[in-house]
């Protein structure tokens, strides 16, 4: 489900929304309206929750992470609105990247709120931002640290 905001004439995908309850700034998940008595679903926040198996993958720069075919394990590369989850890794290079495929244009870097690789949280807005033929991928400064064979729970938002 999608729902769309107006924004100064153009129509944007709403993918967080945060209120102030007594000046703490909070997520909201879901939304709802009552709609002649009946609850309707009016936004649920895109998520990807999974289990991630780290592999290694290649030389210089080696890969330690889940590349879709080649590497490591993910519990469920899809995520809530249709697109793939086709790589979270380590590079030995110092940075660290996700690869989220299936778009048919560019989402841009603001489809990724954040990557939360047990307990280690990198925000979308501070990585660098790429996309190519359907693929869209997130670089950060920093690694998750991920090592061979060990197993991490991931959330995308």
């Amino acid at each position: 489900m999608e729902t769309y905001v107006n924004d100064s004439a153009v129509w944007r995908t709403l993918k967080h929304i945060q209120v102030n309850d007594g000046g703490v700034w909070r997520t909201v998940s879901e939304a709802y309206v009552n709609d002649a008595g009946t609850w309707r679903t009016v936004f649920k926040e895109y998520l990807n929750e999974a289990t991630l198996t780290a592999g290694t993958f290649g030389s210089s720069p080696t890969s330690t992470g889940f590349i879709l075919g080649f590497s490591g394990s993910y519990s469920d590369t899809a995520t809530t609105d249709g697109h793939t989850v086709s790589a979270l890794q380590d590079l030995s290079s110092g940075v660290s990247k996700l690869s989220v495929s299936g778009f048919g244009a560019d989402p841009g870097i603001g489809w990724l709120y954040s990557v939360d690789v047990s307990g280690t949280t990198k925000l979308g807005s501070s990585a660098s931002y790429s996309y190519s033929a359907g693929i869209a991928i997130w670089e950060f400064a920093t690694l998750f640290g991920m090592v061979s064979s060990n197993a991490y729970s991931v959330t995308i938002k």
